[in-house]
């Protein structure tokens, strides 16, 4: 009878240790489907954002200097990563002369999608912080790695924002669009984004330096105008609701 009982109880702790080990397996199964589900997710929502940011990218530099002209932009829904406005991601010092501007940031947790910090992908532009090129966009989008902005700790993230454009000869022009407002709240869908008014700032003629600072990147350029130099920057709105 004593003999009975040990092997039921033996069977029984054998049956609770096999389920337990199921258990623990089906745990992990679930663990790893869902991290694989939510990884693949970010990466798509990653794509969507791409395409979004660069289309208006694309819009924005046909617009540059148009005072009065609103544009309207349907944000795309993913659910694994956020759209924000980051206020003074860009400052650029011209001799004295400070401008700064935001960007648009779309940005995923770590948990679900990551890039090695120090990551730098193009995905618009040259990824230079100034350009002397006429021919060249005026608004970039950069893809960066593991990075914390404003506070948020992104897995990676996506950058819109404009930079500065030095043309001309003799007679010089460098060309700065900058944001001068934001607002929202959660659940946004929609971006607007305005341009209120432009100016002109006039120096003469010498070698002034710029420094342009976005994000983590630094770099110094020097103007140099034999004739007169503009100042052309324009002010624009981007209202997330």
């Amino acid at each position: 009878m004593m003999i009975n009982n040990r092997r039921g109880i033996s069977e029984s702790i054998s049956v609770v240790i096999i389920m337990a080990v199921v258990l623990a397996l089906i745990g992990v199964m679930l663990y790893v489907a869902t991290y694989y589900f939510s990884n693949s997710a970010s990466s798509s929502g990653i794509s969507l954002a791409e395409s979004f940011l660069i289309n208006v990218a694309d819009d924005m530099d046909t617009i540059a200097f148009h005072t009065g002209i609103d544009r309207v932009y349907y944000i795309p829904s993913t659910p694994y990563g956020v759209m924000n406005w980051l206020p003074n991601y860009c400052v650029y010092n011209l001799s004295g002369l400070v401008f700064k501007d935001g960007a648009v940031i779309y940005g995923t947790p770590p948990n679900y999608y990551s890039m090695p910090s120090g990551f730098v992908q193009v995905l618009r532009g040259d990824g230079e912080p100034v350009s002397t090129s006429p021919s060249s966009v005026m608004f970039q989008v950069i893809q960066y790695g593991e990075d914390t902005l404003g506070g948020e700790t992104y897995g990676t993230y996506l950058a819109l924002y404009p930079r500065p454009i030095i043309i001309g000869n003799n007679t010089n022009y460098v060309y700065i669009y900058m944001a001068s407002s934001m607002g929202g709240g959660s659940g946004r869908t929609i971006m607007s984004i305005n341009v209120t008014d432009t100016s002109v700032v006039l120096l003469g003629k010498g070698s002034y330096p710029l420094k342009a600072t976005c994000g983590s990147e630094t770099a110094e350029y020097k103007v140099t105008s034999f004739g007169s130099l503009y100042v052309v920057y324009s002010n624009y709105t981007v209202t997330m609701r």
